[in-house]
């Protein structure tokens, strides 16, 4: 199976700059010959030309953290990559929907996507089954072998606004297409709201087929100077065969 995943460029930079920074600062300390006591009088003006390179490296390095800290702070637009990723997936291990009437998954079924998943929300309180679109990303149902017939995929999920929007889900039926491609065969918009609400999509399968469902929050953005962030939070996703929302 081969999927296109997107990769927020921004976030990579960002992460480099601060490696990069850091890196420098080291540098810089193991290039200082004296202890702490000298090396802050070797950091004042008039200072031998022996450690000037030491302070370059300084600088260099606090507008390398202080760069990347500001794009990840306000994340600025950024367009992303394509990037071909193989999945090798078992058949037989496949979950079978033909065989179950109903899925439910908790958040450690799921798969966020890196930036989402590392951050510390997702990682120490999913206590109550949510989890959190911080930034541009996605959610994904395990792979799934569907059945012939009608299935509904529900879930609970409210927003935040930002420049007078709420955030935006995108929720796909994702299945494996010609040349083992995933292709898009359902798909729906949601704008949510400041409440946890139901949400659902409907979808039809006319032969067996392996698939899953994405959630992927489409429009972050940040209001800097009201402090306003769209994010997403969402829990309790099923999967149902029949046409009633779970």
């Amino acid at each position: 199976m081969i999927e296109l995943v997107k990769i927020n460029w921004l976030a990579v930079v960002s992460g480099l700059l601060w490696i990069t920074g850091l890196s420098l600062a080291v540098a810089g300390l193991c290039r200082m010959k004296f202890l702490f006591l000298k090396l802050k009088k070797s950091l004042i003006p008039g200072d031998s030309g022996k450690n000037f390179f030491s302070k370059k490296l300084f600088v260099m390095s606090a507008v390398l953290v202080v760069t990347g800290g500001l794009l990840t702070l306000f994340k600025m637009p950024s367009s992303h990559l394509l990037v071909t990723k193989l999945l090798n997936v078992d058949e037989t291990k496949c979950i079978h929907m033909d065989t179950e009437k109903e899925l439910t998954f908790s958040v450690k079924d799921l798969q966020l996507d890196p930036l989402n998943r590392a951050h510390k929300r997702n990682r120490t309180d999913i206590r109550d089954n949510t989890a959190v679109l911080f930034y541009s990303g996605y959610i994904k149902t395990p792979v799934i072998k569907f059945g012939p017939g009608d299935y509904v995929t529900g879930f609970d999920a409210r927003g935040s606004k930002a420049w007078e929007v709420f955030s935006i889900l995108k929720i796909e039926f994702e299945t494996l297409g010609p040349g083992d491609y995933l292709t898009t065969r359902t798909s729906k918009y949601i704008q949510l709201t400041g409440k946890m609400k139901p949400w659902s999509l409907a979808f039809k399968v006319e032969t067996p087929v392996i698939g899953r469902v994405t959630l992927s929050f489409v429009n972050d953005d940040l209001e800097p100077g009201l402090k306003k962030d769209r994010n997403a939070w969402v829990k309790n996703i099923k999967i149902k065969k029949g046409t009633q929302t779970p």
